[in-house]
């Protein structure tokens, strides 16, 4: 699978709460894959949203990304027993923050790690890239 998630706020605006369609859609497919073959890992890619609404963490630049507004929520996914591994993907520079700060290329993992206590995965980061300014 490879990020999942709803055009922004595409659950709220049905009545449907944040996350319940993308759930539901990593169940399906987490347990697709596994039947055809159980020896394999199974990950679904995630971005790290979360519907929680907790910050990730003390940047308010980066509160909108446990908001429900994604429709996904890794914490659901990543407990659903027909998925193995944690994946998130971080982009430092991207989603209009501001390149240079610090708190940009440890938010991935600041994020995530309690995210991977709770479902007790290991966390795999993987498409990390990075906005360089000045950079063609």
């Amino acid at each position: 699978m490879n990020e999942p998630h709803t055009s922004d706020g595409f659950e709220r605006g049905r009545g449907i709460a944040p996350g319940t369609i993308m759930a539901a859609w990593v169940q399906e497919m987490a347990a697709f894959f596994q039947g055809l073959d159980g020896a394999h890992l199974v990950s679904s890619g995630e971005e790290g949203y979360r519907v929680d609404g907790k910050p990730p963490v003390s940047d308010s630049d980066w509160a909108w990304m446990n908001s429900g507004l994604k429709g996904s929520d890794c914490v659901a996914d990543f407990n659903d027993p027909n998925v193995d591994l944690a994946t998130v993907r971080g982009y430092p520079g991207e989603f209009s923050c501001v390149l240079g700060r610090p708190v940009e290329a440890e938010n991935v993992l600041e994020t995530n790690q309690p995210t991977t206590e709770q479902t007790n995965q290991p966390l795999i980061t993987d498409h990390s890239r990075m906005k360089l300014p000045n950079f063609r």
